[in-house]
């Protein structure tokens, strides 16, 4: 015999579990993020390449390897083999203000610079932690300046490897 003393909480308890559920259900189906490149073919996009989130040797210089260098070389020759015409320009930007997207930049660079590519980047974040700070810290003159006619690109544009040449953004004004 379960007396109403008993059979409340394990009817709570069953009850909070199956509401719990449902709730963690509709949050995964109403999140919109892309976490797959299945995710991303759904929506007519053509894949190229994937690379992991997170580099777990953390931001490095021009000259040294990414822990998932194999993964940037790997979307190089992708890149390279979809466009035949020579020089072409690649953009890469972030999808949002807090997105590490802006900081792939740096390795992608540093392959395309490694491979015998004149490489150009062109550092337009606002939030002073782009590609351009791991890069070249040391240089302030960038876009802002170019483009306000206080400087020249030639001395805004220094090389910081063999073919590879950063345009920081420039002061905040």
């Amino acid at each position: 015999p379960l007396t109403p003393k008993l059979l409340l909480p394990i009817v709570g308890l069953l009850l909070g579990t199956v509401i719990g559920l449902l709730i963690g259900l509709l949050r995964s189906r109403s999140d919109d993020r892309l976490r797959e490149p299945a995710d991303v073919l759904d929506l007519g996009v053509t894949v190229i390449g994937t690379v992991a989130w997170n580099d777990p040797a953390g931001p490095h210089h021009a000259d040294g390897d990414a822990a998932n260098d194999d993964e940037y070389r790997k979307l190089r020759v992708a890149v390279l083999a979809m466009e035949k015409r020579r020089p072409f320009t690649l953009l890469i930007a972030g999808a949002s203000a807090g997105s590490n997207g802006p900081l792939t930049v740096v390795d992608l660079s540093t392959s395309f610079a490694r491979a015998g590519l004149d490489t150009v980047v062109v550092d337009a974040t606002s939030s002073g932690s782009g590609p351009a700070r791991i890069l070249d810290p040391d240089n302030d003159t960038g876009l802002a300046e170019v483009l306000l006619g206080d400087a020249l690109l030639t001395d805004a544009l220094p090389p910081v490897a063999p073919l590879l040449w950063v345009l920081p953004p420039g002061r905040e004004t």
